[in-house]
């Protein structure tokens, strides 16, 4: 009767051990419950995915609209409708040996890839910009013409001709007022041999002559019995390698530099940007009352800041 007893207990104690176990389980059942709900409101909330591709496409689409510049690319400006051409990053020997002190030594120089008016900026697209009241009108200082400048910008017959009597600050506002800047003397002569090394000219090292529309032709000195003491529409000759109107003869052009004659001693490569500050800024190409020697790519002249020159402007742009 005694082991009946206590086997009776035992079986007892086993039956209670069973239900606490049962019940220990159940809190970890419950606590299961949170994480599934919380594990499934993200997947079921689309927003932090659709954002990120958003983002993503948004980024890589850039790229894909950038356009691959190449030798002769044209673009219009929409501030004066001037053409610009793309003039591709490069390096090129800078300056003539056989030149005036100014040009000497000839030096290898690196520039930065920009877009160049294809011509000289006109009487009308000068226009413009005094009717927008930026520009002010032009003044002859220290020379004297038959006509005012602003004669001849406003007459429509000379609408295609290159401004000229513009002085070095009157030429930087106008190319910023169009969304650029002066060329630096670096960057002139890069686009004005056309890719050609070594050449006096920008068709090569053939004489310049007075010919509409010849590959050598250009409107210097020797071209007076032909057109007259005055200066010829804008892309009256063939272009150079680059697709450049006019970068020697008829006008010469204001760059940025100050004018140093001894600054290419300093054999500076890397997109040089000229001297310090100086009297005097540099102008290049020369003009109608030069002769062939003064319209070389190497020749370097210089003018007054405030003075006014029979000097031109054309424009570049930084990509």
């Amino acid at each position: 009767m005694k082991k009946y007893y206590l086997l009776f207990i035992f079986i007892f104690l086993a039956a209670c051990s069973a239900q606490q176990k049962d019940v220990a389980v159940e809190p970890a059942t419950n606590t299961l419950e949170p994480t599934s709900t919380f594990t499934t409101e993200p997947s079921d909330t689309p927003q932090p995915t659709d954002t990120v591709e958003l983002l993503t496409a948004t980024a890589t689409r850039p790229p894909t609209l950038t356009p691959a510049f190449e030798i002769g690319t044209i673009m219009i400006n929409e501030m004066d409708g001037a053409s610009m051409v793309y003039i591709p990053p490069g390096e090129f020997m800078m300056g003539d040996d056989e030149g005036s002190p100014g040009q000497q030594p000839a030096h290898l120089v690196s520039t930065l890839g920009f877009w160049m008016y294809q011509y000289e900026v006109t009487n009308a697209q000068y226009l413009q910009c005094i009717a927008a009241g930026v520009c002010k009108e032009l003044e002859i200082s220290g020379f004297s013409n038959e006509k005012t400048p602003n004669e001849l910008v406003e007459q429509e017959e000379y609408a295609d001709f290159p401004v000229m009597w513009v002085t070095w600050k009157k030429a930087k506002t106008y190319c910023e007022w169009a969304g650029g800047r002066l060329p630096t003397e670096a960057e002139w002569e890069m686009a004005a041999r056309g890719g050609l090394e070594g050449m006096s000219y920008p068709w090569g090292n053939e004489e310049p002559v007075c010919d509409l529309g010849a590959v050598n032709g250009a409107h210097f000195n020797n071209c007076e019995d032909t057109f007259g003491v005055d200066t010829l529409p804008v892309g009256s000759f063939a272009p150079n390698g680059y697709g450049l109107y006019d970068m020697v003869g008829n006008i010469a052009e204001w760059v940025f530099d100050y004018y140093d004659e001894d600054y290419y001693k300093l054999l500076i490569y890397e997109n040089p940007k000229g001297p310090g500050l100086a009297q005097y800024r540099v102008a290049r190409g020369g003009d109608f009352r030069i002769d062939a020697i003064g319209i070389t790519v190497a020749w370097r002249s210089a003018g007054l800041i405030n003075l006014a020159h029979p000097i031109g402007v054309r424009c570049v742009v930084s990509p």
